[in-house]
């Protein structure tokens, strides 16, 4: 939390106003949830997780100083943390690596079933009511599609829609986009969306970010 405000301190004085706040990723899951809380199984210890408090008081501390907080819950990569709580909504765990130490960005989430898509949007209101910025970044970068070939429900699932990889990603990226919508938040991608989707989703749908 120190480590934050003086960051937050050092935007002040610097007059920058946007704080983009990374705050789950493949190794970590600190974000406390209350409506999921298998979730905070994926953080390093129970010691090493920021409270509800926590984040509304950071949230404060930044406003305070003209400074916004955007959060960013990257999806469908970078999420092996997710797995460890509900590994109903990722594929086979052992196409994932158990290196959760690296900066590897391992683990993608299930397309496949409706549970996935539920506990975004149930996650992602909860997220609301704590960060209130009218943006959120949803990611979309470095995604391991091989994971679903690793999958047999995965797989069977593509076959009965006639998906390759790349069209579930873009399956997958369209219903997460509609989420943002229901939320009622702005959503922020990469660029990698943009490059992989410029026909089928444009700057009407969401902000990419260039990194």
């Amino acid at each position: 939390m120190d480590a934050i405000k003086g960051v937050l301190a050092s935007m002040e004085f610097a007059k920058f106003n946007v704080l983009h706040w990374h705050i789950v990723d493949t190794q970590s899951f600190p974000f406390e949830s209350k409506a999921y809380p298998l979730f905070n199984n994926g953080a390093y210890d129970a010691y090493q997780r920021y409270s509800q408090n926590d984040m509304k008081d950071i949230v404060a501390f930044a406003q305070e100083r003209g400074i916004r907080v955007v959060p960013e819950f990257d999806i469908p990569g970078h999420t092996m943390s997710w797995c460890v709580g509900y590994p109903e909504i990722c594929p086979n765990k052992t196409c994932n690596s158990p290196d959760g130490n690296n900066d590897s960005p391992d683990g993608i989430l299930n397309p496949a079933t409706n549970m996935t898509y539920d506990i975004i949007e149930g996650l992602f209101k909860e997220a609301s009511g704590i960060f209130t910025d009218n943006y959120q970044h949803i990611g979309g970068d470095e995604t391991q599609l091989s994971c679903w070939d690793k999958t047999t429900s995965i797989v069977e699932w593509q076959q009965e829609n006639g998906y390759n990889d790349q069209q579930t990603l873009l399956y997958f990226t369209l219903r997460a986009l509609g989420i943002m919508k229901t939320v009622g938040r702005n959503p922020v991608q990469w660029d990698e969306i943009f490059t992989l989707f410029k026909d089928n989703i444009t700057t009407s749908d969401t902000t990419f970010q260039v990194w």
